[in-house]
């Protein structure tokens, strides 16, 4: 594996830490993450593009409270590596005749509601955690609070990397899929649907794409795709 992709995914667990782990500084927003991914992996327009595309697309939801809210850096960094594991399997260059960003931005939605699966796993083990140090308490022993804020920043980074790891293949094998076998109209489409995809971000910002309007994005998605398909077909 590329050494560039390795740092890539410690970079992307890292900076999951800053959702709720530590900090909470900012550093995971995914503006931030496809920057970093984009400087990482010597793809910063396409970084940057998605970074920016994402973080549109949830704006109008704020990590207020308890609010879980979909993990957009974590998705952005997965699609980043997968990208870059794709052209690297195929040994290929980016062609600008074959955009990946429409591709990969149709994929980070799921894959954003998905990986925050860490918030629910890290609370319930937090709960645990609460229980034995209360108990501790109760019984005057020594409750030890470092060694439990360690363990919690060691889950939550091997969940975000794994998370990513399984984000970036199937990005990878979806993406070498599309790029080795589907045709020229297709990509014609995804040209035209590139310039769009701004516009669709803040339109899909106005609905909030909870888990259950998902349905809706895959749908919406899948008609421009045809629409467009249908009009490349006839000019």
């Amino acid at each position: 594996m590329p050494a560039g992709i390795c740092w890539a995914l410690l970079v992307a667990a890292i900076l999951n830490l800053d959702r709720l782990a530590l900090g909470q500084n900012a550093f995971w927003r995914p503006l931030v993450a496809g920057a970093a991914m984009g400087a990482i992996l010597g793809q910063p327009k396409l970084g940057l593009t998605l970074g920016l595309w994402v973080e549109v697309l949830w704006l109008g939801r704020p990590p207020l409270g308890g609010a879980i809210v979909p993990n957009g850096a974590l998705a952005v960094s997965a699609a980043m590596v997968g990208l870059t594991l794709c052209l690297s399997f195929l040994g290929t260059a980016p062609d600008p005749h074959k955009p990946l960003a429409p591709l990969a931005m149709a994929l980070i939605v799921p894959l954003a509601h998905y990986m925050t699966l860490i918030e629910p796993a890290t609370r319930l083990w937090g709960l645990k955690t609460h229980d034995r140090l209360t108990k501790a308490l109760e019984g005057d022993r020594p409750a030890g609070l470092l060694g439990p804020n360690l363990r919690a920043f060691g889950l939550t980074f091997l969940a975000a990397l794994f998370l990513t790891v399984f984000g970036a293949i199937i990005v990878a094998l979806i993406a070498v899929i599309t790029v080795s076998s589907f045709p020229t109209r297709f990509w014609l489409a995804m040209e035209k649907l590139q310039t769009l995809i701004p516009l669709l971000c803040l339109a899909y910002m106005g609905m909030g794409l909870h888990r259950r309007k998902l349905g809706y994005y895959a749908m919406a998605t899948a008609i421009l795709l045809a629409s467009f398909s249908l009009l490349s077909w006839a000019l």
